[in-house]
């Protein structure tokens, strides 16, 4: 207590009371006194810190330590943090923006308040990294690119890991740069691919799940690619298990897209190319081609029917194009037939009349199309 001025210098005073305070006059003629009660608290104070001093986003959010004094005060930061509960002193990390941020804790009995310093402590960055694949990747795709989003410094390292069902199988198909190699993977597996990377003294990993799929094999075949239209439907051999879909670039040939099955009634003749895409998730085709033959495409006439012996040669006129067929000739001695023209050296026919058949179809014969026409071979007096 300074006796002159009546200030109190309370940090060097003991807490307690009541303390009486008494102020004393004296004018030399008159003397007075007042006094006055007074208390002095003890405003508290607490030791607070926290494990360590610098954080990352990605990190445990860090709760204060107290190893002594009174708890029940609030936290506040300067500048203020957006992650700092004022009531426990917890830091909600990913919320907090990146920097250095003063923490002191005010402890308040009574009228009095104290404040504590807990110390500085610096956010570090974590980067909002990721990266783009697809679910799904078919087997053979080659390379992938993998293009990562989000900010990367000079100064941040990155790098891929990739893991099939929790094995470290990196070596396989060691993404380089930003694409991924599946041709080196083993098909029907669900893969993980991670991102790794440090921003000074942060690390943080970012992963995706993604499948690679086997292409189913697509060979598939028709037994006889030479089908006549009064013929039994033809339906194909299919290597895989099905579930393809059968299609054809020809609007003339009626074709089963499920089974492959052709109705040869509604098909035109005509030479086909089939397909089959054995999966729709990841294409894998093949394709064979057939060739419809109608009743009325192995028709054909002589130029001369009833050719004499003198004449050199009677020509065979296909009135279609489509296909060759084998010409023969009935009786077939007397009168020699080129087989696959069906033209006829007349000075080599006996006279007689023959019947000539051209055949179009398998060379098994379980398909033909058939046209017969008569010649009468004349004898040249």
């Amino acid at each position: 207590l300074n006796s002159g001025t009546g200030e109190l210098e309370i940090s060097t005073s003991n807490t307690g009371g009541p303390y009486t305070i008494f102020h004393a006059v004296d004018d030399g003629t008159c003397q007075d006194t007042a006094f006055q009660l007074l208390y002095i608290q003890d405003p508290g104070s607490a030791t607070v810190s926290y494990p360590q001093t610098n954080f990352c986003q990605n990190d445990i959010d860090p709760s204060p330590v107290f190893t002594a004094g009174l708890l029940g005060g609030t936290f506040q930061s300067t500048p203020p943090l957006a992650g700092l509960d004022p009531n426990t002193g917890v830091i909600d990390l990913s919320i907090s923006p990146p920097g250095p941020y003063s923490i002191s804790y005010s402890l308040t009995i009574s009228t009095c308040t104290s404040v504590e310093p807990v110390g500085t402590v610096t956010i570090d960055d974590t980067l909002d990294l990721g990266f783009i694949v697809p679910n799904l990747i078919c087997e053979d795709t080659g390379f992938v690119v993998i293009p990562t989003t989000g900010p990367i410094g000079s100064a941040d390292t990155t790098w891929f890991s990739l893991f099939l069902g929790g094995t470290d199988v990196t070596g396989m198909g060691i993404p380089t740069g930003d694409s991924l190699n599946t041709n080196t993977l083993p098909p029907n597996g669900n893969y993980e691919l991670v991102l790794n990377y440090i921003n000074g003294v942060c690390q943080d990993t970012f992963s995706h799940p993604f499948a690679l799929y086997d292409r189913p094999d697509p060979t598939f075949y028709y037994l006889d690619t030479l089908l006549c239209q009064n013929a039994d439907d033809p339906i194909p051999f299919v290597a895989a298990n099905g579930g393809g879909v059968f299609y054809s670039d020809s609007a003339g040939v009626s074709l089963d897209p499920n089974t492959g099955e052709i109705n040869l009634q509604a098909s035109q003749p005509g030479t086909y190319v089939i397909y089959y895409n054995a999966d729709p998730i990841c294409p894998s085709l093949d394709s064979d081609s057939v060739v419809v033959i109608g009743s009325n495409e192995a028709e054909f006439i002589y130029d001369n029917p009833e050719p004499c012996r003198n004449i050199d040669t009677i020509f065979a006129q296909r009135t279609s194009s489509f296909g060759q067929g084998i010409y023969t000739i009935s009786p077939n001695t007397g009168c020699p037939i080129d087989s696959i023209t069906g033209n006829i050296a007349m000075a080599t026919c006996l006279p007689d009349t023959y019947s000539v058949t051209h055949t179009l179809g398998s060379s098994t014969g379980d398909c033909e199309a058939i046209f017969i026409t008569e010649i009468i071979v004349s004898q040249h007096d």
